[in-house]
């Protein structure tokens, strides 16, 4: 599975998102996810959505910095975590046992 571009993020909790998706994966395969860069905070955050002045509402939203795909691997029962660079920017598989 692939969570590129924030979708992470998505929701506040990738945690809770990441529990799920081990649901769905088959022993043995991987989410790879995009991640924030390294030495950059984690945490939830709220963020709307303005393009061409049209607002959002506010949405739950979560930043995950590489230097934490260690323990979110452990928190999601996920586990061990491969991370690299790419184009300047950061991802890391996350793999069912």
């Amino acid at each position: 599975m692939l969570l590129a571009d924030g979708n992470l993020d998505i929701g506040g909790d990738p945690v809770g998102l990441l529990r799920r998706l081990r649901e769905l994966l088959a022993p043995g395969c991987s989410v790879l996810a995009e991640l924030d860069p390294s030495g950059t905070p984690s945490g939830p955050v709220r963020v709307r959505v303005d393009h061409a002045g049209l607002i959002s509402h506010w949405l739950r939203w979560a930043h995950v910095a590489a230097d934490d795909a260690p323990d979110l691997a452990g928190a999601s029962a996920l586990g061990p975590t491969e991370q690299w660079q790419a184009g300047g920017r950061w991802f890391a598989a996350l793999t069912r046992g």
